[in-house]
């Protein structure tokens, strides 16, 4: 496929390293010859020099035989009209990254067919709507849902206090419908055996029945959840407000703390049953006067990961039974998982996620990344013509690295065994390393 990236800024840089080792042709288009030059090193990609919403800088780009332009600048109309400029110009599908949801009907995370862009991402939409999801549940760090919200994936980190800690996995009595489906364990990934032990830092990411969650919860002897009483939000821009909005409407009135005074008085005018105050997220006093230690969750959405991470710090400290901080930067989210943050959630991801589907061809229906990148959790449904259809999933040589999860057929969702077979019109949910996803998509090939 040949890709126009438009704006080399952490989104930007991230999809074409992403994309480029997956040997797309990759062109990218930015104003400061310093962002290519950055991006060169560490991708083998072509650059253009200039304005990413300029037609005449796109058709030197080659928009006329692009099959997909990513505008994905700080500017959300840079990106709307360079999306605009490429579809004119003859690129075969378009996206915008858009933070502005004025730009758009609707309060989702995108938006599809707008002004003739074919889809918009909002990466602080998404990256409240996962906040609040995870907020949720009791100890759960990620949580994403597949095959019409009938699956979910979450993450959980294993502590010393963890049930079942040093068993392996043939030894825990996973509950029926949910599946271990990989380890993250010092950076790196591991795809589990029956032999694999848990061990105290691992990070499980798990998948099933969404009605299993709180079994799995249990098995690792997490506490049930009660409900969102009192929740804190440091900064409130489009993140802070969009989960603001979210837990209003689960009758929860959180405390929003916003540095910039126009922004708070906007907030205040937009939020029906939250106490929005102007002041700095890490002034003692004020953690202090909002009694922050009775706070069911502290959640750091500031533009700055320094912010969000000693806002953290110092509410976890403080006694704040959670913490989640909003972090842009990758080593930024290392430091903050050394550091005893619970919890962080990247834009950056969120809007990956929804970008790189597009690049997906066949019967993949969505993607969900896994240790920064290092493995994708795949919906596939499954055609009529496959080669995994009518054969033991044992005899289907799936490639090293790669794992089915659960299969959703009708109304059962369960997790197959080597002697199961698949239908047409399942929903299959697997695991694929980069090296493997290309194994795993010739397997669910339509062969019609």
């Amino acid at each position: 496929m040949r890709v126009l990236v438009i704006g080399m800024g952490q989104v930007g840089r991230y999809l074409v390293n992403y994309l480029a080792r997956d040997g797309h042709d990759i062109i990218c288009v930015d104003a400061h010859s310093r962002a290519l030059d950055a991006v060169t090193e560490e991708a083998d990609v072509e650059t253009v020099l200039g304005h990413g919403s300029a037609p005449s800088i796109l058709e030197r780009a080659g928009a006329a035989n692009a099959d997909l332009c990513v505008a994905v600048t700080d500017s959300d109309e840079v990106n709307l009209l360079g999306a605009l400029a490429a579809k004119g110009l003859g690129t075969g599908r378009t996206l915008a990254r858009v933070a502005n949801s004025a730009y758009y009907t609707g309060r989702g995370g995108y938006a599809r067919d707008v002004m003739g862009i074919d889809l918009i991402v909002n990466p602080q939409t998404l990256a409240a709507q996962e906040i609040h999801r995870a907020l949720r549940t009791s100890g759960v760090l990620a949580l994403r849902r597949f095959a019409g919200n009938r699956v979910e994936m979450a993450a959980m980190d294993v502590h010393h206090d963890t049930r079942n800690l040093d068993k392996t996995l043939r030894e825990v009595n996973v509950p029926p419908g949910a599946i271990i489906m990989a380890i993250e364990r010092n950076k790196q990934l591991i795809v589990p055996r029956g032999d694999t032990a848990i061990r105290y830092g691992d990070r499980l990411h798990m998948l099933g029945d969404i009605n299993t969650l709180p079994k799995m919860e249990a098995l690792f002897g997490l506490k049930p959840m009660r409900g969102l009483r009192k929740v804190i939000i440091a900064g409130c821009g489009e993140v802070g407000l969009e989960l603001a909005r979210a837990l209003e409407g689960d009758r929860c009135e959180p405390i929003i703390i916003e540095r910039n005074a126009e922004r708070a008085e906007f907030v205040s005018s937009e939020l029906s049953n939250s106490l929005v105050l102007c002041g700095d997220a890490t002034d003692l006093n004020i953690l202090k006067a909002e009694h922050i230690e009775d706070a069911d969750a502290f959640i750091a959405t500031t533009h700055e990961d320094e912010v969000n991470l000693m806002a953290c710090l110092m509410a976890k400290d403080m006694g704040a039974r959670r913490q989640v901080a909003i972090m842009h930067r990758s080593e930024a989210i290392a430091m903050c998982r050394r550091l005893g943050v619970e919890a962080t959630v990247s834009p950056r991801r969120a809007a990956a996620e929804h970008i790189l589907r597009q690049t997906h061809v066949g019967s993949i229906v969505s993607i969900a990344l896994i240790v920064d990148g290092a493995a994708e959790i795949l919906e596939v449904e499954v055609p009529r013509t496959c080669r995994a259809l009518g054969r033991d999933l044992m005899y289907l040589r799936f490639p090293e690295g790669a794992l089915v999860g659960t299969v959703v057929r009708g109304d059962r969702v369960f997790v197959p065994r080597g002697t199961d077979s698949l239908q047409p019109g399942d929903t299959v949910l697997v695991l694929a390393t980069r090296e493997a996803r290309t194994a795993v998509e010739d397997i669910f090939r339509d062969r019609s």
